[in-house]
């Protein structure tokens, strides 16, 4: 998966989410492991790092979208257009 997909994605997930924190964001989701399976680590870092960072709603929403993009990128292996999701 390249770099230029990430940040597609998560320019697609900002503007989704007008409200969420683009820094938090940008740094939660390319910091991540987008390669691994998104289970309970990934769920207890967001939930943790969410109540820590006061995030809204928008900004946990935005990153969780992006991560349901960016796994189904990765299980499919082949690139989606991301005006067609």
């Amino acid at each position: 998966m390249t770099t230029d997909f990430v940040i597609q994605t998560v320019e697609l997930v900002i503007a989704r989410y007008p409200n969420s924190k683009r820094i938090a964001v940008e740094n939660f989701v390319m910091s991540a492991d987008v390669t691994s399976n998104f289970g309970n680590d990934y769920l207890n870092n967001l939930s943790a790092d969410a109540i820590s960072y006061k995030w809204n709603t928008d900004t946990v929403s935005a990153i969780k979208e992006a991560f349901v993009i960016l796994s189904s990128q990765n299980s499919r292996n082949n690139y989606i257009k991301l005006n067609e999701i």
